[in-house]
């Protein structure tokens, strides 16, 4: 009891500093925070980083997130941003929102220090003011849908989402059902390849998301696969749609579209995990979670195969 009592007050004076050493951390966090926040409204710009910034920008996106989660059509996307940067010439606003996105999420991965964190916030600011604006259902298309997409993943990269991206996964999915994504192209009379492929990539990139943001959230997952019967991507790479009946590709080459592919094997096993896990009313045994372990272990090893199988 003595050596209690002699110890305790240290013990306590220690803890009272940790304590006000994790208020200060938090505090300076909340200052470092609010130098890098634009105040809101955030006007959308044409204010860019010099051009060779801009290329290392779009290459971190596109040799990173893109190919895991197709939202764009390269080579599309690369003609558009060549003409961005001829003087004189029009540009859709929607581009020149896609490529904020775009070089946000790209300055995530352009160096060790994330030196342009700023500039990745600011432009994820500007996208939201523009996404804001009241005329949301007139610019309902597949561009608005691949902006709203690379803004989703810009806001959970960048740490802007304040944990709440679940809530944006909902808005996200709505959307597509609204467009009619969840129904696969087969569906749609008339639809060309390149739209039908399109549609295919940006279902499977939503479901994808969505799937991520039930279990980060502990949320449930939003999606059933008896919603949808949209296929799963196939295998093209992005030049390959452009043709007026484009031929998929064999399973086993590899593709630009491989990866997102090899993920969507494995997305019922995951699903039935995350309702497992999330859903209010299910009611889970120890041998379902066995089971689902199990089935789990069996579809990774066979996406690792299939993806160490590439050339």
């Amino acid at each position: 009891r003595d050596i209690v009592d002699t110890i305790e007050p240290h013990l306590m004076a220690e803890g009272s500093k940790a304590i006000l050493g994790l208020q200060k951390c938090k505090h300076l966090g909340k200052k470092i925070k609010a130098q890098r926040t634009p105040q809101w409204p955030v006007p959308m710009t044409t204010d860019l980083p010099s051009k060779d910034i801009c290329d290392a920008l779009v290459d971190c996106y596109l040799r990173t997130s893109e190919r895991v989660y197709r939202v764009l059509h390269i080579p599309s996307f690369k003609r558009e941003y060549a003409k961005f940067w001829d003087s004189g010439t029009r540009y859709d606003p929607i581009l020149l929102v896609q490529l904020k996105l775009v070089l946000a999420i790209g300055c995530t991965t352009y160096d060790a220090e994330f030196s342009l964190r700023s500039l990745g916030v600011r432009s994820i600011y500007e996208a939201q003011t523009w996404f804001a604006e009241p005329e949301y259902k007139a610019r309902l298309g597949i561009p608005f849908l691949q902006a709203h997409i690379l803004l989703f993943l810009a806001r959970e990269l960048l740490g802007v989402d304040g944990g709440m991206n679940w809530i944006a996964a909902g808005t996200l999915i709505r959307t597509a059902v609204y467009m009619g994504l969840h129904r696969d192209p087969v569906q749609i009379p008339n639809l060309s390849g390149f739209a039908s492929e399109m549609r295919r990539r940006l279902w499977n990139t939503i479901l994808e998301v969505c799937l991520q943001s039930s279990m980060e959230s502990g949320g449930p997952a939003l999606i059933s696969v008896e919603e949808f019967d949209t296929e799963p991507p196939r295998n093209f790479d992005d030049h390959d749609i452009d043709a007026e009946h484009p031929i998929p590709h064999p399973e086993n080459q590899l593709t630009s579209s491989s990866t997102a592919i090899a993920f969507r094997k494995t997305f019922s096993i995951r699903l039935a995990i995350a309702k497992f896990l999330n859903d209010l009313g299910c009611q889970g045994s120890y041998e379902e979670a066995v089971s689902l372990d199990a089935r789990l272990r069996a579809s990774y090893k066979e996406m690792c195969r299939t993806i160490q199988g590439y050339s």
